[in-house]
C-alpha cells in the first residue's frame, strides 16, 4: 500500500482466505498492488486506489477486492514419422489427426484436437496447470497408421507474470 509521493506505507502478505488487513493509517489517499501471486495465478498488475477519511467520530475502513486470474496452460503435439524421427515427409500433412485429451483422475475426454491442411503441430486449448492429463491419437492423419501410444502430461506453473504455460 503506497501513499502520495509513492512512500510505503504497509506491506502485508494474505492469510490462506487470501485476506490481509493493513495497520492503522493516517486519513489520506493509497493506492495498492499486488506484488506477488498465489501460486497457480497471474499477478494482478492494476493498482487499486483507496481513500481513508474521517466523518465526525466514523472512521472509515476500506476494501478491496483484487480479482485473481488462474494461469492456463497449452499443449502442442507434433506427430513424427516412425522410419525417420521427423516431422511428415514429401507432402505428407498431419491433416485429420485427432489427439484426445483426458483428465488422468476420471478417464473422461477433456479435449479434442484436430489438425488442419495448414499445420503441422496441433494445438490443445487451454488447460488447467498442476493436473494430470493423458494424451492419445484418437485418429491418425491420411497415410499414417494409429499409434497406441499414451502420454501422461503435467502442465507447470510458469511463474505469476506468464498468462499462458506451455508444453
Amino acid at each position: 500500500v503506497s501513499g502520495a509521493g509513492g512512500s510505503l506505507g504497509d506491506t502485508r502478505t494474505t492469510d490462506r482466505g487470501g485476506n490481509a488487513e493493513a495497520k492503522s493509517l493516517p486519513f489520506g489517499k493509497y493506492s495498492g498492488k499486488e506484488k506477488k501471486a498465489p501460486f497457480g495465478y497471474i499477478r494482478n498488475k492494476n493498482s487499486f486506489d483507496v481513500t481513508l477519511s474521517s466523518s465526525g467520530e466514523a472512521v472509515s475502513y476500506a476494501t478491496v477486492d483484487v480479482p485473481q486470474e488462474p494461469q492456463k496452460g497449452r499443449i502442442k503435439f507434433r506427430k513424427l514419422d516412425d522410419r525417420t524421427g521427423e516431422t511428415p515427409q514429401g507432402d505428407a500433412t498431419l491433416n485429420g489427426l485427432v489427439i484426445g485429451i483426458y483428465d488422468k483422475a476420471t478417464g473422461e475426454l477433456v479435449e479434442e484436437v484436430k489438425a488442419t491442411a495448414d499445420s503441422n503441430v496441433v494445438e490443445s486449448d487451454l488447460l488447467k496447470i498442476e493436473y494430470p492429463y493423458i494424451c492419445r491419437e484418437i485418429k491418425p492423419p491420411l497415410g499414417y497408421t494409429l499409434s497406441d501410444k499414451a502420454y501422461e502430461i503435467t502442465i507447470p506453473y510458469a511463474g505469476q507474470d506468464v498468462e499462458v504455460s506451455l508444453v
